[in-house]
């Protein structure tokens, strides 16, 4: 009989090969599932991004509501019609409806990522519960240019009336500029108490005003840094006290004067039928009209020169100073000049009558291309709106206006200077509305009450 011998195989090697396949194949499955998670997840950011950039897209679009009804009410777009506009990352439509009460508005937002037409696009809703009220400004100054209270300079701003119900301190604005250096600041440690109490301090009580930033320019700092709303104002300028930061949309436009037509009611029509002051004018034999020379000689022959009514002085090339004692009473002093007029004596305007309280206190105003400064060192008490056109300098000086100031000013232009000097601004306001200023507008503060998201159409 035959055996059969058998023989074990000792060579393993292919089944190493069958181990490495077979540890690739897993490796390859949980790496393509990964793959498959981190695009899931990537695409899931994605819809996220797009649905916080189209959230973002709506609230801007609630803001350009907002900021286009301030500036007129009668905007009313509608469902049908609805308002459109674009920002960095979508496009959106606003429509506006009647709210509740008579001074609410429902405005709703509806906005596009990346666009409405694109193939995949991202919608999202906001609906907001607005009110709208006129905006009372008490613009007890006011300018174009800037508003440099540095140094030592102490101003007071409070209201005519502050023992009246709600009556609250003089508003300060610019469409340029405010700049504060407040005492116990970085830079000024020993310096200004242009604190901004509106009302504190020499006698006043505490009613507080605004500070007003008009046109999207306009701005505010102090010497820590820029102010933007209440809160940083008391943060950089903790002696301030007031009642808000508002920023308005637009720059004001100022109020226009007839200086010198030949109207009866320019100031110099008014001034040339001043007849009040005939015993003192005799020498010379003319009205209120007067030449700097004129002018100059009635200063210089009385220490206290005392005038009554409208008057016009001409000093078109001459620098207009007063260093003695000017009050004029139940008039105006309307100064027109390229060059500056220098108060370093005393000078007092006041009001009495019903028809001197439609005059303006103190004009000054120059020939086209060029603008008229106020400096000096002297003390002034001014009734009615003091008006100017380029700078208004109280460095060292004392100046009280019951009325209010506006500067014209130029901007980036220094145009109201109150270092080292005492300002006391009392806000009146029949004198805007007397004197027929309606040129400065209706404002509008739309507040939202309430918002909240809801499905897109």
């Amino acid at each position: 009989m035959m055996r059969v011998r058998k023989h074990r195989v000792t060579d393993e090697s292919g089944s190493a090969l069958i181990t490495a396949l077979g540890v690739m194949l897993v490796l390859y499955i949980l790496a393509m599932g990964a793959l498959i998670v981190s695009a899931s997840q990537m695409n899931v950011s994605t819809q996220e991004k797009k649905g916080n950039q189209a959230f973002n897209v709506a609230e801007a679009g609630l803001n350009a509501a907002i900021w286009k009804y301030n500036n007129s009410t009668s905007y009313a777009p509608s469902a049908a019609s609805p308002d459109t506009g674009s920002v960095n990352g979508g496009t959106y439509e606003i429509y506006v409806n009647d709210g509740t009460a008579s001074n609410q508005k429902i405005i709703t937002v509806t906005s596009y990522s990346p666009n409405k037409t694109a193939a995949k696009v991202k919608k999202r809703s906001i609906k907001a519960t607005v009110q709208v009220s006129p905006l009372i400004l008490s613009y007890g100054m006011f300018t174009g240019g800037w508003v440099d209270g540095s140094g030592s300079a102490t101003a007071y701003f409070p209201p005519l009336d502050y023992t009246a119900p709600g009556a609250r301190g003089t508003d300060v604005g610019s469409n340029s500029a405010i700049n504060i250096q407040d005492q116990g600041l970085d830079v000024n440690p020993s310096g200004a108490t242009f604190n901004g109490y509106f009302g504190s301090g020499a006698g006043y009580p505490v009613p507080t005003g605004n500070i007003i930033l008009a046109g999207p320019s306009a701005s505010m700092s102090s010497n820590k840094g820029a102010i933007t709303d209440k809160a940083s104002l008391i943060a950089n300028g903790s002696r301030w006290n007031m009642n808000d930061v508002i920023h308005l949309p637009s720059a004001m436009v100022y109020p226009t004067f007839d200086f010198e037509s030949a109207s009866s009611g320019s100031l110099k029509s008014l001034a040339t039928a001043n007849t009040a002051n005939g015993a003192l004018n005799s020498p010379t034999g003319h009205n209120g009209v007067y030449t700097y020379a004129e002018f100059d000689t009635l200063m210089n022959n009385n220490q206290n020169l005392s005038l009554t009514g409208p008057i016009y002085v001409n000093a078109p090339t001459n620098s207009l100073t007063i260093s003695k004692n000017v009050t004029v009473t139940n008039g105006f002093l309307c100064i027109k000049s390229n060059n500056a007029f220098t108060n370093s004596g005393g000078l007092s305007v006041t009001h009495s009558t019903a028809t001197a309280k439609t005059y303006p206190g103190l004009v000054l105003y120059s020939s086209a291309g060029n603008l008229s400064t106020m400096t000096g060192r002297g003390t002034a008490y001014i009734d009615g709106l003091v008006y100017g056109e380029k700078t208004f300098d109280f460095t060292k000086a004392t100046f009280t206006v019951k009325g209010c100031l506006l500067v014209y000013g130029v901007p980036n232009t220094a145009s109201v200077i109150m270092k080292n000097g005492t300002v006391i601004l009392q806000y009146d306001p029949n004198v805007m509305s007397t004197l027929g200023f309606t040129q400065m507008g209706t404002l509008y503060l739309s507040k939202v009450l309430s918002w909240r998201e809801v499905l897109a159409p």
